[in-house]
């Protein structure tokens, strides 16, 4: 027993430093005559240390220093990926796009790389570069990742049919929540509401998510199933009590559907929770004046403006108030 947990307490040790070194040990450790791989390795790891500290920069520079004077493969791979990672977070996606289509000249097989290099075409919006990337991706290997990013930018795009075949090809090779409520989103998006609902609803058996029933909750709301958009929003509150936006939906659902009593109170909920309150007092002047209850009408609308920072919302706001 002794031996087994001595052994554990090595493996951990050994995959896990207790004293990693500093910096400044690291920088000492330059000063003298080492080969280029120690050199390099030295480098990325002054480059990891100084990212992780925020000094992006810096870090930057001790990838580059490996750049220009690696001789092996794998680390300039690494310091690539690191390399292009780090422009990208400091905003130069051009340099980032440069430096690992060199490195896949190096390995045009790396799946990895061409990952990265399509997110950030697409971030570019180059999207014709990106499908060319991701294409590229599954002729190598059954990847994913690689389709439903394909089906992500051709629903960028607008192009919801193309979408729906990457997508439905990334489910054959695994099944997610996440896809069938992009595949929903697609059907909704031509036309096919039935499957839409169908697919979001398999979405959420696996994995309720306020975005989710968002999103079912929206589909029913534009079918006017008022009583089922209800409920798919109060699946939100769910998740998310303080969040306004589902609540608003849900008294809109109640108005939309006669039941002006129970809309009432779902915006009292909201002004109580002091979330939105120019909405919230809008939307229960509204309300109000459906019941005949005009002097409280008023009321409300003069309220919505005086919270209201948008001139659209004010304007409306006083354009119902003066109604006879």
């Amino acid at each position: 027993m002794r031996i087994q947990v001595i052994s554990i307490l090595f493996l951990i040790l050994v995959a896990f430093p207790l004293f990693a070194e500093t910096a400044d040990e690291l920088q000492s450790r330059l000063s003298g005559n080492i080969p280029d791989l120690k050199r390099n390795e030295i480098y990325l790891k002054l480059g990891d240390i100084y990212s992780n500290d925020g000094r992006l920069q810096d870090a930057l520079n001790y990838y580059l220093r490996v750049l220009d004077g690696a001789n092996s493969p794998k680390q300039y791979l690494t310091a690539s990926e690191k390399a292009a990672e780090t422009y990208f977070v400091l905003g130069n996606t051009a340099k980032s796009i440069d430096i690992l289509k060199d490195a896949l000249r190096l390995n045009p097989q790396n799946i990895s790389l061409r990952k990265k290099l399509g997110s950030y075409y697409s971030a570019a919006d180059l999207y014709e570069h990106a499908v060319s990337e991701y294409e590229e991706i599954i002729k190598i290997a059954r990847d994913r990742d690689a389709l439903e990013s394909l089906g992500d930018i051709h629903k960028k795009r607008g192009l919801y049919r193309r979408a729906l075949d990457y997508y439905e090809r990334a489910v054959f090779i695994g099944p997610s929540p996440e896809i069938f409520q992009k595949i929903s989103f697609c059907y909704e998006n031509t036309g096919e509401i039935n499957l839409a609902e169908l697919m979001l609803k398999k979405a959420l058996e696996e994995m309720p998510n306020y975005e989710g029933y968002m999103q079912l909750g929206k589909l029913y709301y534009s079918k006017r199933a008022f009583d089922k958009s209800i409920e798919a929003f109060s699946g939100c509150v769910r998740f998310f009590p303080e969040k306004a936006e589902a609540y608003i939906y849900i008294g809109m659902s109640y108005y939309k559907n006669n039941q002006l009593t129970e809309a009432e109170k779902i915006f009292k909920i909201l002004l109580d929770k002091n979330k939105e309150p120019a909405l919230s007092y809008f939307f229960l002047g509204i309300i109000l004046d459906k019941r005949g209850m005009r002097n409280e009408a008023k009321a409300a609308f003069s309220k919505a403006i005086e919270n209201s920072r948008s001139n659209f919302l004010s304007k409306y706001a006083e354009f119902f108030s003066r109604l006879p």
